[in-house]
């Protein structure tokens, strides 16, 4: 898979193992049997299809990894792993779940974690025909390294977790994501979803700009990091969702200077760009 020539992705200075950093873990790997096929893999709650346009489907879960050093995989098994195990296999095993703040905290770990690996732009894929979902353009590499220094997860991201729906609904929300340009910085904001079992995982990153998800306020979305209520006990509910979410590229935003980062980020498609504190000028065009 990896030779030496290819250095860890996280430390960047060592030369990754052969089999490098599994993305989905081997212990999680083996609650999906092949019995339990066949899968289909989704790019932003979308199905991926073939050139015939019917959805690619896999006999086994697909595996994903990365170049990785044995030091930084030690770390990443000893931190998240082995404290994760028994947390995740007890929300993919019921509905409802109580958390103790110290379990809702790993479970926050590790579903950033592995939903930040699987966007990286040096991922491999097993399934040879499907082209692997990279955040791009790629974060700063800090965004990842908090995983092996033993720092908190950065507060440019954001984690929900929710219900995926038995049937596509036929009310759609969009959240547009802006590229944003404010004191001589470009800041372009990047989602990652996948979905586990029954759960919908959601991963932001908005650097310099808080975000609310729209299913957050009804508790359709169970948001784990950053945490409402820190240190506190969570339940997780799965309900139902409302409405189907996507996240797409949104406008180009323009701040006027010391303006950025003051305010929180409002769903652009029913708050008006004049009601956007700082806001110089904004591309219309949209960016894809």
């Amino acid at each position: 898979m990896f030779t030496p020539s290819e250095n860890c992705f996280l430390c960047g200075s060592e030369p990754s193992t052969p089999t490098g950093e599994h993305v989905w873990p081997q212990w999680l790997l083996k609650e999906f049997p092949v019995s339990d096929g066949p899968y289909v893999t989704e790019r932003n709650g979308r199905a991926v299809t073939n050139r015939d346009g019917v959805p690619r489907r896999n006999a086994v879960f697909p595996r994903v990894f990365l170049p990785c050093c044995m030091s930084c995989n030690g770390e990443l098994d000893r931190r998240f792993e082995k404290p994760a195990k028994p947390v995740i296999r007890r929300i993919l095993g019921s509905s409802d779940v109580e958390l103790t703040a110290e379990e809702a905290n790993t479970a926050a770990e590790w579903f950033m974690k592995t939903a930040l690996f699987r966007s990286h732009h040096r991922v491999r894929h097993t399934d040879p025909g499907s082209r692997p979902y990279v955040w791009s353009p790629a974060p700063p590499a800090d965004l990842y390294r908090w995983t092996i220094t033993g720092e908190t997860p950065p507060s440019s991201l954001s984690l929900w977790i929710g219900r995926q729906p038995d049937q596509p609904h036929p009310r759609k929300v969009a959240m547009q994501l802006p590229r944003v340009h404010a004191d001589g910085q470009e800041h372009v904001f990047q989602v990652a979803q996948h979905g586990l079992r029954f759960l919908s995982v959601t991963l932001l990153y908005h650097p310099g700009w808080p975000v609310e998800h729209p299913h957050e306020r009804t508790a359709e979305a169970i948001r784990l990091w950053p945490p409402r209520d820190a240190g506190q006990p969570m339940t997780l509910q799965r309900r139902e969702p409302t409405s189907d979410v996507r996240w797409v590229r949104g406008l180009e935003l323009h701040f006027h200077a010391g303006y950025y980062g003051r305010g929180t980020l409002p769903n652009l498609d029913e708050v008006g760009l004049g009601l956007i504190e700082g806001v110089d000028f904004a591309r219309a065009a949209q960016l894809d």
